[in-house]
């Protein structure tokens, strides 16, 4: 009986011994691994974005740019005071359009749109996105809207402007945020 006891204590003591040398093996380490993580403009991104044939939407050092003075001549200083100005065609947006986004991903995506203004003007700025059978998400100053882009679809983006009297600036941010299906 003295020896199980002994071969016992024996055990337990080297099981103890091994326990607190595996727990103390190392304090850091630092292990690499390979990413590969290309950056292309936006017309050739996962979440293409490319102009369309208008002159005030383009893609300027890589990005998609929107600018309403771009292209036109003389001394304009911007768009006329109440008035409103359509950027692409609501009734053949596949082929006129502000610009397109184009899913390139090998998955859908739920994107959502919205624009951020920079200030609080009277006027309006909208961003109707369109697929082939009409209208599928708006978003303008005050409210985002999202749409789903299945593996290889592109929507069509018109862009709506609204002018107020006094009004200086509809400046500021259009933005996609985008989810897996």
């Amino acid at each position: 009986m003295a020896q199980v006891i002994v071969t016992g204590l024996v055990a337990a003591v080297v099981v103890m011994a091994g326990v607190g040398v595996g727990a103390s093996a190392f304090t850091t380490a630092n292990i690499d691994r390979d990413a590969e993580v290309a950056v292309t403009s936006d017309a050739s991104g996962i979440l293409g974005l490319k102009a369309g044939d208008a002159g005030q939407v383009y893609e300027k050092d890589g990005q998609l740019t929107i600018d309403v003075t771009h292209g036109i001549t003389n001394s304009a200083g911007g768009l006329n005071e109440d008035a409103n100005f359509t950027i692409g065609a609501s009734g053949d947006a596949a082929n006129t359009h502000a610009f397109q986004l184009t899913n390139s991903d090998s998955q859908g995506h739920s994107i959502t749109i919205g624009y951020d203004i920079d200030d609080s003007p009277s006027g309006t700025i909208e961003f109707a996105v369109y697929d082939e059978n009409g209208k599928v998400a708006t978003a303008t100053a005050d409210s985002s809207d999202s749409f789903t882009v299945d593996s290889g679809e592109t929507r069509y983006v018109i862009i709506n402007i609204t002018t107020d009297a006094n009004q200086d600036d509809l400046s500021g941010t259009v933005t996609f945020d985008v989810t897996g299906n």
